[in-house]
């Protein structure tokens, strides 16, 4: 049988997340795409996708070093830069075989979100639609606050490496709002 929302009692239906971030990136991204290079030794690759929900991806060696990442081409550049810092936080954060092995999806995830999103607001870039509904996505019910509060000196430590470099190398490029 199949029924239509209105014949059904209960909470609402959730809104997907909405992963139509637009505008423009203030050089953010060429900024992270630069401390990928300088500082982790990756280039970003940029590449199609017809897959509207995926943005990019970090991929890491044998030894669980962050080796690349991949980004889609064919987004808005304030999504992409969002993205760059969402794969960015994966490759400081999760480069290690043994915290892969042993720390849930959720957190993982809920970090490198984290992350890109406190990068992103440092240059007045507004992503929290994005950000809280993939926080909320990934959130381990419950459980999702206690664990964020959990790792939010992994989330600032990271976040202020990428922010502190990127205004020191690109102060005159990257402007913030």
């Amino acid at each position: 049988n199949t029924f239509d929302v209105s014949q059904t009692e209960g909470d609402p239906i959730p809104n997907p997340i909405n992963m139509a971030l637009a505008g423009d990136d203030q050089d953010v991204y060429a900024a992270l795409a630069a401390f990928a290079k300088d500082i982790l030794h990756i280039e970003v690759e940029q590449v199609t996708s017809d897959n509207p929900n995926w943005g990019g991806a970090c991929s890491y060696d044998p030894e669980g070093l962050p080796a690349r990442i991949v980004v889609a081409s064919n987004r808005s550049p304030l999504f992409s830069a969002q993205t760059l810092a969402h794969e960015l936080a994966h490759a400081l954060l999760h480069s290690g075989k043994d915290y892969r092995a042993h720390t849930p999806r959720s957190r993982i995830e809920c970090e490198a979100e984290s992350v890109s999103f406190c990068i992103m607001h440092h240059f007045g870039l507004d992503v929290g639609e994005v950000a809280f509904g993939y926080l909320a996505h990934w959130g381990d019910g419950e459980n999702a606050l206690a664990e964020l509060l959990e790792c939010g000196e992994r989330i600032r430590g990271a976040a202020h490496q990428v922010i502190t470099w990127i205004d020191e190398q690109y102060a005159d490029v990257v402007q913030v709002d």
